[in-house]
């Protein structure tokens, strides 16, 4: 049809005196000759025509969020029980290295000579990712070695001897080096390894834990179970939708799906998909959620926006009770009676972790405030931390002696997003897309200077510049790298160098709400109720959650990037409540914790 006129059209009369004109009697021309008449042969309006403004195209999304198992199974909701206890002797184990003491031993073997663990030097490290030499052997002295290596805290290590069975018993030592002397063992431990005797998968033995079995009669059982999160996007509106975003919040992590469909336009009725992997630990029964938002914008520049929600329950837990250990011809002492599930109560643990997931630390309580404003020293930086403001040239404050900047086509002005590029000659520090607020790092081993080009985005790269600046990298007085100073789109917000080491105004704290059977039977966590100082008061569980012997489920999370210079901050409280019952209809528990920070 005709575009709209100019000027809204005169009002209908209030009863039109005739009906519309009837269809025309022939077929249409096989060849139009000329454009179609600008008049409608529609029934005429009875309502005044929009006014321009509402003639803006509006795009429309929609995005459709599912989770497709790996065995072929109808969704994640359908998902095979997972078999946990391993009773063929194994050719291959798989270990996760969590790091820590003997004391988070838990096992079936504690109290037996099947199992010993200790601790020297205050034992093993649990920082994630930090190295530890470890070696496992039988304890025969057959001179069998199953592994070797370095292993990060947070990591896994296979044991395996060429395809032959393991021995019945087994020795893990934790070094702090490849130096295997005596003076730098951190924990040694035996225990019990031919599955003759209760093994089952998530077995704590001291800083290792059971993750993996292969054996013949078994074959390959694992913890973990492949999925796979559909994303489904479609436009189902008159105009085209240019996709700007697209974020999926769960509870397995956050997943920043932007770069899949940034620069993507969907045209009216197509679609587009986005797949995301996902590791599901079949040896707890949990809820899996996945909020995920996408943003688009129409060919004149209208956001539109969908959500979805995804929820699904998977996993099984373990046997309600971990059967006894087989009697001994003569037995040392008496085995530990196995709990009525009928009379014992539930014991559900509520636990608050608290981590910094960008700042200064990793440690909540160990929050302060930058030590110093300004880079200086001999050295440059070798990181620099900025938030994208969306400001112009004239809209710098800095004393910096060496720093130019020009705008082009009116220069940024809260454009959402842009293209940014950093750059020393054929040094390429930083390229990507930025959105309006975000804090973006680039690390690098900066020369004396650097160029800035802020871009229009154009199919995912650099379009049309809209600022370009050129500053100083060297940290001394004439520079002015200091916190909260801002050149051009860029406010400084962190840096780091030798002589000050990393210092930065803002710090990301993540708060996690945690439960964990503390018991020696299943329990349903049928309510989590979470008071914290960044997301206020929250229902975090819904529906019942099954958790096995010594299984532990996030239930929820809250996050927020503090500023460190804010004086007037006062101390960030939360709290946790849960309640809980049996699994098989024993008596009910309660417990609660709490945390509380403050920046020094």
């Amino acid at each position: 049809s005709a575009a709209p006129s100019p000027l809204p059209s005169a009002p209908p009369t209030p009863s039109p005196s005739e009906p519309p004109s009837p269809s025309p009697s022939g077929p249409p021309s096989p060849s139009p000759s000329g454009p179609p008449s600008p008049s409608p042969t529609e029934e005429p309006s009875t309502m005044p025509s929009a006014s321009p403004t509402d003639f803006l195209a509006r795009c429309e999304v929609e995005i459709d969020v599912d989770c497709i198992p790996s065995d072929g199974s109808a969704d994640c909701d359908s998902i095979l029980p997972l078999i946990t206890i391993c009773e063929d002797r194994p050719f291959a184990m798989a270990m996760r290295y969590n790091g820590g003491t003997c004391a988070q031993s838990f096992n079936s073997q504690i109290g037996t000579d099947l199992f010993r663990c200790l601790d020297f030097q205050g034992g093993p490290p649990s920082t994630e990712g930090e190295l530890s030499y470890i070696v496992a052997t039988d304890i025969k002295g057959n001179g069998i070695i199953y592994h070797a290596d370095f292993v990060p805290v947070g990591g896994e290590f296979t044991l395996a001897d060429n395809g032959n069975n393991v021995e019945a018993n087994m020795n893990i030592t934790i070094y702090s080096s490849s130096d295997t002397s005596a003076s730098n063992i951190l924990q040694t431990l035996i225990y019990h390894s031919s599955c003759s005797r209760n093994l089952f998968l998530k077995d704590r033995f001291g800083s290792v834990q059971l993750v993996l079995f292969v054996s013949e009669d078994q074959g390959l059982i694992s913890c973990f179970f492949n999925a796979t999160f559909s994303y489904d996007i479609i436009s189902n509106g008159n105009f085209s939708a240019e996709l700007i975003s697209l974020v999926s919040i769960t509870n397995l992590g956050v997943f920043n799906l932007t770069d899949r469909v940034i620069g993507n336009t969907l045209e009216p009725g197509f679609e587009l998909n986005v797949e995301e992997t996902i590791v599901i630990d079949l040896t707890v029964r949990q809820q899996y959620t996945a909020l995920t938002t996408l943003t688009g914008r129409s060919p004149d520049g209208v956001v539109c926006r969908a959500t979805d929600l995804l929820s699904f329950v998977a996993g099984n837990p373990l046997p309600p009770v971990i059967p006894t250990l087989s009697p001994t011809a003569s037995p040392t002492g008496t085995p530990q009676p196995t709990p009525d599930p009928l009379t014992t109560p539930c014991n559900l643990g509520a636990d608050i972790t608290c981590q910094v997931t960008e700042g200064q630390n990793t440690n909540c309580r160990g929050l302060d405030a930058p030590q110093a404003l300004s880079c200086l020293g001999d050295e440059n930086p070798t990181l620099l931390s900025f938030i994208y403001t969306g400001g112009s040239c004239d809209d710098s404050m800095n004393d910096a002696d060496n720093f130019d900047c020009e705008d082009s086509d009116g220069g940024p002005n809260n454009m959402d997003p842009v293209y940014i590029e950093i750059t020393r000659n054929d040094d390429s520090y930083f390229s990507n897309v930025v959105v309006l607020d975000e804090l973006f790092t680039v690390r690098a081993g900066f020369g004396n200077d650097m160029t800035v080009v802020i871009s229009t985005v154009e199919n995912g790269m650099a379009g049309d510049t809209l600022q370009e600046m050129e500053l100083s990298t060297r940290c001394r007085d004439g520079d002015d790298l200091t916190l909260l100073n801002s050149f051009g789109a860029l406010q400084l917000v962190g840096f780091e160098n030798s002589e000050t080491g990393f210092q930065s105004v803002f710090a990301t704290v993540r708060i996690s709400y945690v439960v964990e059977n503390r018991g020696r039977l299943p329990g349903d966590v049928t309510s989590a109720v979470s008071v914290g100082a960044f997301a206020g008061t929250r229902q975090l569980v819904t529906t019942p959650i099954t958790l096995g012997i010594r299984d532990e489920q996030i239930v929820g999370f809250e996050e927020m990037r503090l500023n460190l210079l804010d004086s007037s901050m006062t101390p960030q409280s939360f709290s946790l409540a849960i309640n809980g019952v049996g699994t098989a209809g024993g008596p009910g528990c309660t417990d609660t914790d709490t945390f509380e920070f403050l920046i020094a």
